[in-house]
């Protein structure tokens, strides 16, 4: 289960769906040598939390990268941390260690046979899951979730990042020449329109961003917000989790219809401690209320990231905006992208 302070939480059902939403079908490592020789397939989740998403999306990718050798994967359950790697409080600003700093190193320094197999068998992966998270303390809990999760299983397939979004992205992005390189991205924490702008232009054509909201009044704001910052994005759906309920006899019944839901204006946390005031300090819930005790539920949105032109005209329904779908300069087709998801 991933819990993010003051957002929500996500389940296994709810992590199968949202997985299912970017369809994944990488070929095994031989079976394609287009594949094979091109550029890894790198997946973006922001918002680590407990890691619960986090396995659900290195097991739909373990299938593309080579076997881990098994003195190497019983090693990953047994070797100590690197020590001073790991900040010390919650990142909140962009000023983070350089983008291929990993907080959560394993100490290989006595064991010469193994670095070199770990740093093999990485060079070699064809598709990596980045998982970001603020808080060391959950990114830690989640790393070692997926360490021992099956002698991990899927620990390779995952690069864990303690930073902000922005600082990690648009040094990737540096890196890269200012070109795309993510396939998918996932992003899981409030707010997330904060955020997206940097994500979105990190984003390949033809790749999907996918947003979790506990509110449906969220994705509303985060579709206006896509819309009017002319965001190079296609709204494709937006689905309701379903609900488990308790009415306090510790048994847990499916959501199905006829649901009551909660609607309210609040106070941002965060903008009353800016100094905001007035409606700048509120926001709106509307969510599903039902029972004593809600377990699961939320909307999730999914967008398809489309080449950023100029747009042509824009609509009212489903899209956020018509845009021309000439490729960018230097960028992959979407087709070329969707045959690498």
């Amino acid at each position: 289960m991933a819990e993010r302070a003051g957002h929500g939480q996500i389940y296994p059902q709810d992590a199968n769906l949202i997985v299912s939403f970017l369809d994944l079908n990488l070929p095994v490592p031989g079976e394609d040598p287009d594949f094979d020789a091109g550029p890894p397939v790198e997946i973006f989740e922001a918002g680590t939390g407990m890691g619960a998403l986090t396995l659900y999306l290195a097991r739909a990718i373990h299938g593309a990268n080579p076997p881990v050798p098994p003195q190497l994967r019983d090693a990953l359950c047994t070797a100590p941390y690197e020590r001073n790697n790991l900040p010390r409080t919650v990142v909140s600003n962009d000023d983070a260690p350089d983008y291929d700093t990993s907080p959560h190193a394993l100490d290989f320094s006595e064991q010469p046979e193994l670095a070199a197999l770990h740093e093999k068998h990485t060079a070699g992966r064809r598709a990596i899951l980045h998982t970001l998270d603020i808080n060391p303390t959950s990114s830690r809990l989640a790393h070692s979730l997926v360490r021992h999760f099956r002698r991990g299983m899927y620990l390779l397939d995952v690069n864990f990042h303690v930073r902000t979004i922005r600082s990690y992205l648009s040094s990737r992005l540096s890196q890269n020449g200012g070109q795309p390189f993510l396939s998918h991205a996932i992003l899981d924490l409030p707010a997330s329109q904060e955020h997206a702008d940097v994500a979105v232009e990190a984003l390949q054509p033809g790749g999907k961003l996918v947003v979790f909201f506990p509110s449906i009044t969220q994705i509303l704001e985060f579709v206006v917000w896509a819309k009017d910052s002319g965001q190079p994005l296609v709204l494709d759906r937006v689905v309701e989790l379903q609900t488990s309920t308790s009415g306090g006899d510790g048994m847990f019944r499916d959501g199905t219809g006829g649901r009551n839901w909660e609607v309210k204006v609040v106070n941002i946390r965060k903008a009353v401690e800016e100094g905001e005031t007035g409606a700048a300090a509120r926001a709106h819930v509307c969510r599903p209320k039902v029972g004593t005790l809600v377990v699961g539920g939320g909307f999730v949105a999914v967008f398809s990231r489309i080449p950023r032109q100029v747009a042509s005209a824009t609509e009212e329904g489903d899209g956020i905006a018509v845009m021309d779908p000439a490729p960018e300069a230097g960028m992959p087709s979407e087709e070329d992208a969707s045959a690498r998801s």
